[in-house]
């Protein structure tokens, strides 16, 4: 049987982001390779690449998790408006 918070993250659209409190322990890159990158010339790492598959988002909700300093934030994407005409 399927998690139900897993079913969540899976089926939901959501926009990480890092806040200011990045210690630049690279947990996150390691968890989410190819969604987190150390910030050029910089200690801190970002998100590179929002998730699109779901083993993406859900290594990127480990990293959220996991993230000594709670410095990945995660947003509900906004639903696209039609425009009227």
């Amino acid at each position: 049987m399927i998690n139900e918070a897993i079913l969540e993250i899976i089926s939901k659209d959501f926009v990480y982001s890092v806040a200011g409190d990045c210690n630049g322990c690279q947990l996150c890159e390691y968890l989410a390779v190819d969604n987190f990158a150390r910030i050029r010339g910089g200690t801190g790492f970002d998100v590179v690449k929002q998730p699109v598959t779901w083993e993406e988002k859900e290594q990127c909700q480990e990293a959220m998790e996991r993230c000594p300093l709670h410095g990945i934030v995660r947003t509900e994407a906004p639903i696209p408006q039609c425009e009227s005409r």
